[in-house]
């Protein structure tokens, strides 16, 4: 009896290991060729070495933009990282935020069922004389954000949202006492490791380490409220992390590659695991089936097409592609200076880029601007010399 009793319990525990599933939110993971499943054990408090994922993983590539506040559209940064902060407190209290296309188009046939979520990336520990993370305590809220109405008003819709996507686009605030939580706030104290010292050259002591946050409440709420269940909200929803800049204890910062335009300059001691600083990425565990698409599984309808308009590389150094779809409608595309002096102007139809060469200008931020009939799409660009 114990003999047989012994195999039943093997045998559930069996079909309980075979029935969980690990879907990882990465935009161009497999596209980009990454080595998802590389693992070491890191030296910063439960960093690993590498993505450390499953090789049976259930890998979603679509768009991700991860961004923080007070910082470039290319890292997120966390925590104020400087127990002077009082000197200059506008450039403190870095806040981020994480919006996955993917993750808002999946329902949850029973959110119970998901048993961890978390927002992963790598360290970018800077340069030397300019450490981008700081060693100590890191305190903020976590939760959950309307999304959709930026997506909407800025990019069109979430179609329509580009690789060099950053929050400051959104007309929105990213801010521990002003934004607006929609759900499952929650108060986190992380400890953030130590990083290269700001002096001499050192080398980097964050390469190849991951930091993970854990958000299984928010990306249960969300997954409850997608698509048909999304009520009276948008059904757009972002992850949020507020850092507190009004305690001087709180001096830990985090910063990670966040790069979805997957184009990086290394920097000169650093040997991270990434070669494009694309590695900002979610990871759910849940039951096997328990997550599907929505697009196929409720007859969800996506958002009529819309106008597009982007621009590579962004940051520019000498010229830039500019992109454009005008759904075949005649329009313009204009640039215009800090102080609102038109610079640039060329007639676009349909879909395709234009070259736009700015070897003359001074460094600074420029706006370009898509007109088709009576709707503008407007967004900036930085030329950097």
């Amino acid at each position: 009896m114990k003999k047989v009793l012994i195999s039943l319990m093997a045998l559930a525990f069996l079909a309980t290991a075979v029935s969980a599933e690990t879907h990882v939110f990465w935009y161009k993971a497999l596209a980009n060729n990454y080595s998802i499943t590389d693992s070491l054990e890191g030296s910063a408090p439960g960093a690993i070495l590498g993505p450390n994922l499953p090789a049976d993983a259930i890998v979603h590539e679509g768009m991700i933009a991860s961004n923080c506040k007070r910082a470039s559209e290319f890292e997120i940064v966390m925590g104020n990282g400087d127990p002077t902060y009082n000197t200059n407190p506008a450039r403190y209290g870095r806040s981020a935020a994480v919006w996955s296309k993917d993750l808002n188009e999946m329902v949850s046939t029973d959110t119970s069922l998901i048993t961890s979520a978390k927002i992963r990336g790598e360290y970018q520990d800077g340069w030397s004389d300019n450490s981008l993370c700081n060693a100590g305590q890191l305190h903020f809220k976590i939760g959950v954000v309307d999304f959709g109405p930026q997506l909407t008003s800025y990019w069109g819709g979430p179609e329509y949202v580009t690789e060099d996507a950053a929050w400051q686009d959104y007309n929105n605030t990213l801010d521990y006492a002003g934004t607006v939580i929609l759900a499952a706030q929650e108060i986190v104290t992380f400890t953030a490791p130590a990083a290269r010292p700001q002096s001499g050259e050192e080398p980097s002591l964050l390469d190849k380490q991951f930091f993970e946050l854990d958000v299984t409440d928010q990306v249960k709420w969300i997954l409850a409220n997608t698509c048909d269940n999304k009520g009276s909200h948008s059904g757009q929803y972002a992850l949020c992390m507020l850092a507190d800049a009004t305690n001087s204890v709180y001096i830990g910062k985090v910063a990670l590659y966040a790069r979805e335009t997957c184009v990086i300059a290394p920097l000169s001691s650093d040997a991270p695991w990434t070669t494009d600083g694309n590695t900002v990425h979610l990871v759910v565990e849940t039951a096997a089936g328990s997550l599907v698409d929505a697009v196929e599984q409720t007859g969800y309808i996506k958002s009529a097409p819309r106008l597009e308009l982007a621009s590579m590389p962004n940051p520019m150094t000498g010229s830039a592609n500019l992109y454009y779809n005008t759904l075949g409608q005649k329009g313009s595309i204009k640039i215009f200076s800090t102080n609102g002096k038109q610079i640039f102007s060329s007639a676009v139809s349909g879909q395709g880029s234009i070259k736009w060469n700015a070897k003359d200008l001074s460094s600074g931020i420029y706006a370009y601007r898509l007109t088709v009939g009576n709707q503008v799409i407007s967004k900036t660009l930085i030329l950097m010399k």
